[in-house]
């Protein structure tokens, strides 16, 4: 059985805020949460590892339940996107966007999470 060589990437996450819709104009926050499967700690996940990453979408205190969200990877200088995941409404914790990436990079990278309103 081969063995992987062991790699870790340092994962630092963002979370982009006050992105409005057309019309009325609602500020909305968007925080994003990192967790690892099998656990350990989110700065420093293994190779081959799955990241979990959960966005979470308001407006004030209220779970939005439309748009999506869209989770990029920047590292070097150079910004990749992850994937654009529905926020959740019926199924799953209203307001949020979970997106599930396993880890094949090296060095120390950012995450953010965008909110994309749904069109009028």
């Amino acid at each position: 059985q081969r063995r992987r060589p062991l790699v870790y990437a340092s994962i630092a996450a963002f979370a982009l805020v006050s992105l409005a819709s057309a019309g009325a104009q609602t500020t909305t926050t968007t925080t994003l949460s990192v967790s690892t499967t099998p656990p350990s700690s989110p700065a420093s996940a293994a190779n081959g590892s799955v990241v979990n990453l959960t966005a979470t979408v308001k407006a004030g205190a209220t779970p939005l339940t439309g748009g999506t969200v869209t989770f990029t990877d920047s590292y070097n200088s150079v910004t990749e996107t992850l994937g654009t995941v529905q926020v959740q409404s019926a199924n799953g914790t209203a307001g949020t966007a979970v997106l599930k990436q396993e880890v094949g990079w090296i060095g120390t990278h950012s995450i953010t999470a965008a909110f994309n309103p749904p069109s009028a």
